[in-house]
């Protein structure tokens, strides 16, 4: 008989759009964003300043390459953030070495990735530093053990 109340009906209905908000902000990916990336390319400090929660995608994207502006002029670029087509199409995980444009920037050559988890799309080099960084405090540790 409980079933059949149209209060407890009303609220059976309320909790199940709570666990189903719930269900999407939890479905959210993180992913890091700067365009361009020069900082967070060397950066060795916190880098969940460059952090950003994803609400549409459940991609991360990077992009690394050659950029030339309408003057011929080249630099190397380097863009990280969300996708925006990813909520709207099924995207390939993986790097595609491509060219195109980008708005902003100019023709692109180099790599578009993208990629699934949590933070997916770090700089090698922030990888790499992390690696020394572990260690070098391993190696600095046990020079003070021994002594």
């Amino acid at each position: 008989m409980l079933g059949s109340n149209p209060t407890i009906q009303q609220d059976q209905k309320k909790k199940e759009k709570i666990c189903h908000s719930k269900d999407l902000i939890e479905a959210n990916i993180r992913c890091y964003s700067c365009a361009p990336c020069h900082e967070f390319e060397h950066f060795a400090g916190d880098l969940s300043y460059f952090e950003r929660d994803c609400f549409l995608d459940r991609s991360c994207m990077k992009i690394t390459g050659t950029a030339r502006d309408e003057y011929g002029y080249e630099r190397e670029v380097s863009v990280r953030g969300c996708p925006v087509i990813s909520g709207l199409t099924n995207l390939e995980q993986g790097c595609t070495e491509t060219s195109f444009q980008m708005l902003g920037i100019g023709w692109i050559q180099g790599n578009l990735c993208f990629c699934d988890g949590h933070l997916c799309n770090t700089s090698d080099w922030n990888t790499r530093i992390s690696i020394l960084v572990i260690l070098s405090c391993l190696g600095l540790s046990l020079f003070w053990n021994k002594q």
